[in-house]
């Protein structure tokens, strides 16, 4: 395992106060340097841009059962103060819901592929990686889990309406992540599984709870969104300015 690897392992399994220092964790910082961990000893700002295409055929936004929405995206980032941490993010996914039953039971998919091509010389800051598990992707493990430049994944869900404003799901998410086109057709899958519920009303979904388990145990998502519908740019914004 790489130094940089041991690192991604290292802030997965710790929670945020890791990377602090606080009682009981080491700092991080003491641990790596930038040459490990690129970015983590200064990082820089970005000048940053997005230019991205998508088609969306949903019934209703916030909720939909039938539909898909159908997105390619490409963000620039250019390093403003050291020129060392430059690099283009290529993504596209898609997102289909199929009535089975209408009203009543609806199947829903997702697929997202992601790829960052860093310049001559440049590095991926490990704080602008692609990052699986948690809340929309691998519900089994913990947020940020598993991290690098290059992601795949895929959602299933079954949804039955169990009340006029209450879903019953059960999902599947399998993915991975790697340093690079080659690395991420090496890498082993990941897989959770598990049961969640969605309330909504209108056309919004207002919360969900996801109970989902992977190979490190089982953990609780709850969110205000549907897990189908990430949003399109997530991204640390403190960083780019």
């Amino acid at each position: 395992m790489s130094d940089l690897e041991q690192l991604v392992d290292e802030l997965g399994r710790r929670s945020f106060e890791a990377r602090l220092g606080r009682r009981g964790f080491p700092d991080t910082l003491r641990l790596f340097s930038d040459a490990t961990a690129p970015g983590l000893a200064n990082p820089p700002a970005f000048v940053h841009g997005d230019v991205g295409v998508a088609l969306e055929t949903f019934d209703r936004p916030g909720h939909p059962s039938r539909g898909g929405r159908y997105e390619i995206n490409v963000a620039a980032y250019r390093d403003r103060d050291h020129d060392l941490f430059s690099f283009t993010r290529y993504r596209a996914a898609a997102t289909q819901f199929v009535p089975l039953v209408r009203d009543l039971w609806t199947l829903g998919v997702r697929g997202s592929i992601v790829t960052s091509h860093a310049h001559a010389g440049q590095r991926v800051p490990f704080y602008l990686q692609e990052s699986l598990g948690g809340q929309n992707g691998l519900r089994g493990f913990d947020d940020f889990r598993f991290q690098d430049n290059d992601l795949v994944s895929v959602t299933v869900e079954s949804r039955l309406a169990l009340l006029k404003h209450l879903d019953l799901a059960l999902f599947a998410d399998v993915g991975k992540v790697g340093a690079d086109v080659a690395a991420l057709r090496r890498a082993a899958m990941k897989s959770s599984y598990g049961v969640g519920f969605r309330a909504h009303m209108g056309l919004h979904t207002i919360s969900r709870l996801d109970i989902g388990h992977g190979a490190e145990g089982w953990r609780f998502v709850f969110e205000i969104s549907d897990p189908l519908l990430p949003a399109i740019f997530k991204r640390w914004a403190a960083f780019v300015q």
